[in-house]
């Protein structure tokens, strides 16, 4: 099985709304995960995981301005994305309506996604005993949301990071950066400025 995205991971990484992706979900159009069980105290809501390639799927229905096509279409075309990554260079998204997939860039959607989920798996941790359980850089005890905080009131860059943390390259502060956008904080509201 390949790598999971929440919905809001996959909502960034494709620029679908997060409201196009639970549609989706709703009419059956993507398959979902629950995921495992958290274990960090106190435990939260678990999130929906999609595989990560609907990111191309949502790129393709973002890309063409398909969001209000039949949900007959939009399964047949969800269905190539669940098989695999997309090699071909049309999708047939109905009788006699080809999509480039070129032209909607959803080989380098798919790549930053699985950039971003190889990063994330690798230096994103949420240990109760390091910072509560908050997600953190592994092998340090620096938060998602304080770095995004910190790169958002540009008091910080990455290049300063990567100064600070020599160890540590520069996609796990970029995917820690995302991470803390689509993960807010337990009792925070989404700010709606942000990426979504």
């Amino acid at each position: 099985m390949g790598a999971q995205l929440t919905v809001l991971e996959t909502s960034v990484l494709s620029g679908a709304k997060p409201a196009v992706v639970r549609k989706a979900i709703e009419h059956r159009i993507v398959e979902v995960q629950q995921a495992a069980k958290s274990k960090v105290a106190g435990g939260r809501a678990q999130p929906v995981l999609l595989d990560l390639n609907y990111v191309g799927y949502f790129r393709v229905i973002i890309g063409s301005s398909l969001q209000d096509a039949p949900v007959s279409w939009k399964k047949r075309v969800a269905a190539r994305f669940r098989r695999g990554s997309i090699q071909d260079d049309f999708v047939e998204f109905a009788p006699a309506l080809l999509i480039d997939v070129h032209k909607v860039k959803v080989g380098e959607t798919l790549a930053r996604a699985e950039r971003y989920a190889a990063a994330r798996d690798t230096w994103i941790v949420e240990d109760p005993e390091v910072m509560g359980g908050a997600a953190v850089l592994r092998g340090t005890r620096l938060t998602c949301h304080a770095l995004a905080q910190r790169l958002k009131d540009k008091e910080e860059t990455i290049e300063d990071f990567q100064a600070a943390y020599p160890a540590i390259p520069a996609e796990a502060f970029e995917a820690a950066h995302l991470f803390a956008e689509t993960h807010p904080r337990r009792g925070r509201p989404v700010d709606s400025r942000s990426a979504f």
